[in-house]
């Protein structure tokens, strides 16, 4: 595992931070636990932050790209998307089975 470096005043922050997480968590959470979850909070937030500002025409033409580069990832994970059957899924699998000529018997 990598070792990551911080600065003295950011680790009393992360250090700070952990009974607020626990308590929201409702379960004890080692250091480095915490630090990976800051992190992938982290994470989610800047690509949602930069994602979230992408026009839907422009992320299509993105996805299509990614499909273009790497399909069995992108359409694979398109595929795994309509397979969970929450329903907006549910609505888009019937779109696309519509779209492909297939019909409920």
């Amino acid at each position: 595992m990598p070792t990551i470096r911080v600065s003295k005043p950011l680790t009393q922050k992360i250090k700070g931070i952990l009974p607020l997480v626990e308590t929201v968590m409702e379960k004890k959470l080692e250091f480095n636990d915490l630090v990976e979850l800051i992190l992938q909070q982290g994470l989610d937030t800047m690509l949602a932050s930069i994602m979230g500002a992408v026009d839907a025409d422009s992320f299509l033409k993105s996805f299509s790209q990614l499909g273009q580069r790497d399909p069995s990832t992108a359409y694979g994970y398109v595929a795994q998307l309509l397979r969970s059957g929450t329903g907006v899924q549910k609505e888009k699998l019937q779109e696309a089975k519509k779209m492909l000529g297939v019909h409920k018997p």
